[in-house]
């Protein structure tokens, strides 16, 4: 293995001169234009009110998105007043190690899935397809806990051949990033499919400007996820199971677009209709019960014979359970505990953001995760979430593994070419 990467770095130090063009980070994919823009976002579909469960906004919960809205813009000025932009090249070598590197996640994740496959006794589109399901559904498939394990794993792999395909537009890559995109429609997984296309979509914005051609295909890609949204929702489950809340005067509309469009309408908007539903009558907790409960794996919740909660909040509509990145911290320390919660969300991503802009590969792995985790804030609490820290930890743990085999290589060239330097002139 030493000599496969010594003879890997070998080749591309030959080219590593060759330095690979990035023009962005677009501002598109900023902490600020990204937290303001959902948010901004969500409110105005909320005001259009088109289906029924949809109540009035709460100025409490207003007031708290608001206050986040304006530390975010306001940071963004002073960082980007203060921070000096000094780019790393990427190169050649680097990309190499970052393909050997993914290369390992890659085994120990078909491993895994093979593992819990087995473990499953199948896949859920297998069981949504077949009469064998035995009253099975997608939440049936995996290991609870290393599940999650798998996953993060498997959204590190894809943002990282996304990023190589990239950079380097070499087929095998690309080739396998659409190979191994089959692995969440196998498992009727929304989330996860939208996980990798929101990572990617971060990546992309990472290393590429606006122009007209990335709007044409970020606007293709929301609207081909809008239309698979519903039809993968269909599939597991009842079709078109939202209608009785759809406003009367909007029926038309609902009607005259696929599905999918009402799914994203009644998803987006009602996470942060449970947060104004409550915001007004919520009792905080004082403590922190609900902000934590996530990173407590859920097998060893299942050992206590115990139910995670994550939250204190009554649900607008009982079949919409989501409450955004607040719900937590809402229910433990009220409006003002949330405020504090995002302004400190809103600094990490800004801090990781600073790396980015210098080019450096593993901070753009660790971006596309944040990046993540401000665009479904509106949905739920990424951040607090063991999946994504371990993905923060992979990320991390390409940098360090990227540092070592570089430091690994300078001294054995070093010590390669000390005869050549202490040789006799004469």
């Amino acid at each position: 293995m030493r000599r496969k990467i010594r003879l890997s770095l070998t080749r591309a130090t030959v080219s590593s001169r060759h330095i690979h063009t990035i023009a962005g980070p677009s501002i598109l994919v900023t902490p600020a234009f990204v937290f303001c823009g959902v948010w901004g976002i969500t409110l105005g579909l909320i005001s259009l009110q088109m289906t029924t469960q949809l109540v009035p906004m709460a100025p409490a919960a207003l007031w708290m998105i608001g206050g986040n809205m304006t530390f975010i813009l306001l940071l963004a000025v002073i960082l980007h007043r203060v921070v000096p932009r000094h780019n790393q090249p990427i190169t050649s070598a680097d990309l190499v190690l970052l393909d050997q590197f993914v290369s390992k996640l890659r085994l120990i994740w078909i491993v895994g899935s093979l593992f819990e496959i087995v473990a499953s006794g199948g896949l859920p589109l297998q069981w949504a397809l077949t009469e064998n399901a035995a009253g099975r559904n997608y939440t049936d498939f995996g290991i609870p806990s290393f599940h999650g394990i798998m996953n993060a794993l498997y959204l590190q792999m894809m943002s990282a051949y996304f990023l190589v395909w990239q950079l380097q537009g070499e087929k095998k890559h690309r080739n396998l990033f659409f190979l191994f995109l089959l692995w969440p429609i196998m498992m009727l997984g929304r989330g996860i499919f939208l996980s990798v296309v929101i990572q990617c979509l971060g990546i992309l914005l990472l290393i590429r400007v606006v122009n007209v051609r990335t709007i044409i295909i970020v606007a293709l890609i929301a609207m081909a996820n809008i239309i698979l949204f519903g039809v993968i929702g269909n599939i597991r489950g009842t079709s078109n199971p939202f209608d009785y809340l759809i406003d009367e005067k909007w029926r038309w509309f609902f009607k005259a677009v696929p599905a999918g469009f009402l799914w994203v309408y009644i998803y987006v908007t009602s996470g942060l209709n449970n947060i104004f539903f409550n915001a007004d009558n919520l009792e905080p907790l004082w403590q922190f019960q609900n902000t934590f409960s996530k990173l407590i794996p859920s097998f060893i919740w299942n050992l206590m014979g115990m139910t995670r909660q994550a939250d204190n909040l009554a649900f607008a509509d009982a079949n919409l359970n989501v409450s955004t990145m607040y719900a937590g911290i809402v229910s433990d320390f009220g409006t003002f505990g949330g405020f504090i919660f995002g302004c400190c969300i809103l600094f990490f991503a800004s801090m990781v953001f600073i790396y980015t802009k210098k080019h450096i590969i593993w901070a753009m792995l660790a971006y596309c995760v944040v990046f993540q985790g401000l665009v479904f804030s509106v949905f739920y609490d990424m951040f607090l979430l063991l999946p994504t820290i371990m993905q923060l930890v992979v990320a991390v743990a390409f940098g360090i593994y990227h540092r070592d085999q570089r430091i690994k290589f300078a001294r054995r060239e070093a010590k390669a070419m000390r005869p050549i330097l202490e040789a006799p002139t004469g």
